[in-house]
Parts: structure tokens; sequence; C-alpha cells
């Protein structure tokens, strides 16, 4: 699965727009519009053998997320 079909399907489930895309090795790290600003976000990761797509506690991978590169969200 492409990234930009990765992001389609997040923003589908989630109601909300992808803002940021961090490329995090097996993994993309998609941030979405409604949560900037907020604490209470729910960022998603989706792996990239398979597209699935999977909430997180930003805590438990902040090493992963520091590691991560921010990309540019295909159009």
């Amino acid at each position: 699965m492409s990234l930009k079909e990765v992001i389609k399907k997040a923003e589908i489930l989630r109601g909300s727009k992808v803002s940021t895309v961090k490329d995090c090795g097996d993994r993309w790290y998609l941030g979405f519009t409604g949560d900037v600003g907020k604490s209470g976000s729910a960022p998603m990761f989706a792996f990239k053998s398979s597209g699935r797509l999977e909430y997180f506690l930003i805590w438990e991978y902040a090493d992963l997320l520091l590691q991560g590169k921010t990309i540019d969200i295909p159009k």
C-alpha cells in the first residue's frame, strides 16, 4: 500500500486530515489536524508492509518518533 493510499484510509477512519507524516523505519507516523495543540491527541502508525493502521500513545514510542524523519504529504 502506498503512503498516499494509507493517508486516504486513515483520514476516512479518523474523520480528520493528516497534517504530519514521519518515516519511522518500518512504519509511518500520521498526525492529524484535529490534534494540533491538544494533549489528548490520537496519532496513528501505518505499517509499510501491510497498510495496517494502529493508534498508539506517544510516550510509548517517544524515541522512535524523535528518530523519525518528517516527510512531505503526497498530493
